[in-house]
C-alpha cells in the first residue's frame, strides 16, 4: 500500500471510528426497552455492534503500520503494468454473500446459513475437508440460533421448518 492509499485508510478509520463511537452512545443514553423483563433492551444489539466496529477498527487502525510494508512492491508493479488483480476469492465470496441472503426466504435461517458456512469454507481453505466442515456448519449454525435467537429473541424466517411443523 503507498503512502497515499494508507493516509486515506487512516482517514476513513477514524471516520468510522468517530461515527460507532458517536452511535454508541446515541444506543447508550436512549436505552428504550420494548421487551419483557427478562429479554434484552431494544438497544443492546446495536451497542455490542457499534463496540465491535470500533474494536475491528482501532485494531486495523494501530497494526496497518506493522503490515503496509508487505506487498508493496507487487501492487506498485501490477499498477506500473496497469493490471490491479482482484482475488477470485473475494468475488465468489460477494456473490455467496447475495445467494445467502436469497435462500433465507426459500430454505430458512438455518439450513442457508450451513450451506454459506460450507460454501465460504470451500472457498478460502485451499485443503477442503468435508466431513469436518459439515460438523462446524452445524456448530456454527446451533451458535448462532443461540446466540440471535436465543439471547436477543430474533426471529428468522423458516418456511420449511414451518411447512414440516404445519
Amino acid at each position: 500500500m503507498n503512502r497515499e492509499e494508507k493516509f486515506y485508510e487512516t482517514v476513513v478509520l477514524i471516520m468510522i471510528i468517530g461515527a460507532a463511537l458517536f452511535l454508541y452512545w446515541t444506543a447508550f443514553t436512549h436505552g428504550t426497552n420494548f421487551s419483557g423483563e427478562n429479554e434484552m433492551a431494544s438497544m443492546d444489539m446495536p451497542k455490542y455492534v457499534f463496540l465491535a466496529i470500533i474494536g475491528f477498527s482501532g485494531i486495523r487502525l494501530i497494526s496497518g503500520g506493522l503490515f503496509s510494508k508487505r506487498g508493496e512492491k507487487e501492487a506498485e508493479a501490477e499498477k506500473e503494468k496497469g493490471q490491479v488483480k482482484v482475488d477470485k476469492r473475494v468475488t465468489l465470496s460477494a456473490i455467496g454473500i447475495l445467494v445467502y441472503t436469497i435462500l433465507w426466504n426459500f430454505l430458512g435461517f438455518g439450513l442457508s446459513s450451513a450451506a454459506f458456512f460450507i460454501w465460504e469454507s470451500k472457498v478460502l481453505k485451499k485443503q477442503f475437508q468435508p466431513g469436518k466442515t459439515i460438523l462446524l456448519a452445524a456448530g456454527y449454525t446451533v451458535l448462532l440460533y443461540i446466540m440471535f435467537g436465543g439471547i436477543f429473541h430474533v426471529e428468522f424466517p423458516e418456511p420449511i421448518l414451518e411447512m414440516i411443523a404445519g
